[in-house]
């Protein structure tokens, strides 16, 4: 049987999935370096984070024409959905923490 919530909860716990979207969210849209400076992980780890959150439709990636070419991460309608089940999960901890 698939858990959709399951689901979700095993990729937002991968580490700095979260760090991630809680950028994106209260800082908007980050280029891939100012991301990687911002949180202080590796390129290789953030580009494989990106692409996970990326093909789940989470945050969306948009490259830009300029030379040299650069890309902007952004959260989608689908993450922004995602991004306020946050407030209720934690109204939810501060209550019984």
């Amino acid at each position: 049987m698939v858990c959709p919530i399951m689901d979700i909860l095993t990729l937002l716990g991968r580490k700095w999935n979260l760090c991630i979207l809680h950028t994106l969210d209260h800082q908007g849209s980050f280029g891939f370096n100012a991301l990687a400076k911002e949180l202080e992980v590796t390129p290789r780890i953030l580009s494989k984070r990106l692409k996970e959150l990326e093909d789940e439709k989470i945050i969306s990636k948009k490259i830009i024409s300029d030379i040299p070419h650069r890309v902007e991460y952004d959260l989608t309608k689908k993450g922004r959905e995602l991004i306020t089940c946050f407030a209720t999960i934690d109204t939810w901890a501060k209550k019984y923490k």
